[in-house]
């Protein structure tokens, strides 16, 4: 199984068997900096990597061979010789002022005592226990973290609310959510280098993530540049790289409405029933999914996504979405258009730092276009932000690599 097909699959991977090194902090370092929004709870080193391990892994997921041999290089410039891999327990408090547990993941490049930090958000992911921290089960959080780690960056990845460790509801592409998670994993992350007597240098972080993940990662830029919450001041956001970015989810469920792909029945089906719960009485609906696709789609927002479930639904969106609220929505006549416009992560906003955006020019998923529409209006806004091809032929999974290898040098020329 490849890597494109991994990530279609749910990025499960089946590699090499390690035992888990434990790494336990004293309660009063745990506890040390924690604040009203977020606080960590406990950090685990669950994986080590040398250099042959690094490219044992590249090798089994077919990642192609130029950039096998870039992401190698640059060990060679930096001097890592191996990544080290936490999983933090955190507590947080969600935008309704409710207090939940979760986790994330970070890679660091060796021990250092102080740390560039990429902030990563991932992609969807069809297996809900399948996230960051789960890293033997996530292909995508150990191939973003061998290209900006072997450079010398620590890297952050949140596994989202309701993801990974313990699957519950999860707020799929709701902006604010998103971003507050996002936001309170960065403390924890400053809580667990501080305890570590390391540091973030300069205070800077570097944003980028892939499609539901480049939606985050503008949420979570606007989010820390707005200073909505007193921990957001405490991070300078230097760049954001947003990677085949699902930005708008009322244009991606637009666009799927006329092209559907193999991913727009689960996505767009749990898009409208997280809202749902989200938004209740707000954006009621009658009829809103046909039997019995809607049962199962109600079960994938309360009790989380597995391979088997994703599999049971079809590869188009006629037949799981009501005709007649497809003709409406198509309209702009339902009490969704207005919602999912509103979390579109781009508009009524001007970014102080700047924004890159890289798209494939064969993405069947999220169209290349939807980029351009955001780097355009970002552009109008005035902020500094451009549009980069990840290359002609290259599909959506396809993009993350690429994409993140030129990240990793832009983030590089801006230190």
């Amino acid at each position: 199984m490849n890597f494109k097909t991994t990530l279609y699959r749910s990025l499960l991977i089946g590699f090499l068997a390690s035992a888990l090194l434990l790494f336990s902090m004293p309660a009063a370092a745990r506890n040390a900096g924690a604040h009203k929004y977020a606080a960590l709870l406990s950090a685990e080193l669950i994986a080590e990597r040398s250099l042959e391990d690094i490219e044992s892994f590249l090798v089994k997921n077919k990642i192609p061979q130029t950039q096998t041999a870039e992401i190698l290089n640059a060990a060679k410039e930096t001097t890592v010789n191996k990544i080290l891999y936490y999983k933090l327990k955190y507590s947080a408090v969600d935008e309704s002022g409710n207090p939940y547990g979760a986790c994330g993941l970070v890679a660091l490049p060796g021990r250092m005592k102080e740390y560039p930090l990429v902030s990563y958000q991932h992609g969807t992911i069809f297996d809900d226990s399948a996230a960051p921290s789960m890293l033997d089960k996530c292909s995508e959080a150990e191939a973003v973290a061998c290209v900006f780690a072997l450079r010398g960056f620590a890297v952050a990845m949140a596994d989202y609310r309701g993801l990974g460790e313990p699957v519950s509801f999860h707020p799929y592409f709701h902006a604010q959510a998103t971003a507050l998670d996002c936001s309170a994993f960065l403390t924890a992350v400053k809580q667990f280098l501080n305890a570590s007597g390391a540091a973030i240098a300069d205070g800077k972080i570097y944003l980028a993530g892939f499609s539901q993940g480049g939606h985050a990662t503008l949420a979570l830029h606007r989010h820390l540049e707005s200073g909505e919450r007193p921990s957001a001041g405490a991070f300078k956001v230097a760049a954001s790289a947003v990677i085949a970015g699902a930005c708008d989810p009322d244009l991606l469920l637009r666009s799927w409405i006329i092209r559907p792909n193999a991913l727009s029945a689960v996505v767009a089906g749990r898009i409208l029933a997280s809202y749902s719960l989200m938004y209740g009485p707000q954006v009621a609906e009658c009829g809103l999914f046909e039997a019995p696709y809607g049962d199962l789609i109600r079960d994938i927002v309360m009790r989380g996504n597995t391979i088997e479930k994703t599999m049971k639904l079809p590869a188009t969106l006629k037949g799981v979405l009501n005709d007649k609220f497809m003709s409406l929505y198509s309209q702009g006549r339902t009490a969704f258009n207005k919602v999912l416009a509103e979390n579109a992560a781009y508009k009524n906003w001007k970014p102080l730092a700047p924004v890159n955006l890289y798209h494939g020019g064969s993405d069947t998923i999220v169209p290349p276009v939807m980029s351009a529409i955001v780097c355009r209006r970002l552009k109008l806004s005035g902020a500094q932000a451009e549009l980069i091809g990840a290359g002609e032929k290259t599909g959506h999974p396809d993009a993350i690599i690429i994409s993140c290898l030129m990240a990793a040098k832009w983030f590089e020329s801006l230190k």
